[in-house]
């Protein structure tokens, strides 16, 4: 049985991200949930109801609006081949896409700016990377820690690192990160 036109099909099916400059950063596949790779093939972040995007990590990155992908200031970083304001780079050979882990619960969707003209400071590549979740972090979290069950506890939301502080606000591992969780 011949699968050729199979994978044909599948490799069209993939949104292609580019950044300011033009260059292939990363893809969107269609799969069961729209998954963001990075173009080197890691996951790093999903399509929520085709306009949140979220990391792997359950933060909120930003939206997926009209093909341009838009960070939570606003501000255009990413861009469908329809929507690049510049030449496109042609494609190098894509990574071979690693296994995703299992999406963390997502962090409550900060409510939508406005969305700008102006471009992002920050580059494609980076933002996307803050969805990662880190092997180390994979291995030493407990299952259920900084999850929607947590609710009752009042100061370690989204943070299980800080369980039984009184406060979390700053700390590096969830800075820019909304406190509540979705249902």
């Amino acid at each position: 049985m011949n699968l050729a036109p199979y994978t044909v099909v599948l490799s069209m099916i993939d949104t292609i991200l580019y950044d300011i400059h033009g260059d292939p950063v990363a893809y969107i596949t269609a799969q069961f949930r729209p998954t963001v790779f990075l173009w080197s093939g890691s996951p790093v972040a999903y399509l929520h109801e085709e306009k949140y995007i979220y990391g792997i990590n359950g933060r909120h990155l930003g939206w997926f609006q009209n093909d341009i992908l838009f960070n939570n200031d606003g501000e255009r970083i990413g861009f469908t081949f329809s929507t690049c304001p510049v030449a496109i780079s042609q494609e190098p050979v894509k990574g071979k896409k690693k296994q995703m882990a299992k999406p963390m619960p997502r962090c409550r969707a900060v409510s939508p700016p406005k969305f700008l003209y102006r471009f992002a400071d920050q580059n494609l590549a980076e933002f996307l990377a803050e969805g990662q979740i880190s092997p180390a972090s994979e291995e030493t979290l407990p299952l259920n820690k900084g999850t929607p069950s947590n609710e009752g506890t009042p100061s370690n939301k989204g943070t299980p690192s800080n369980e039984g502080t009184p406060s979390n606000e700053g700390t590096p591992s969830n800075e820019g990160m909304p406190k509540e969780s979705l249902d």
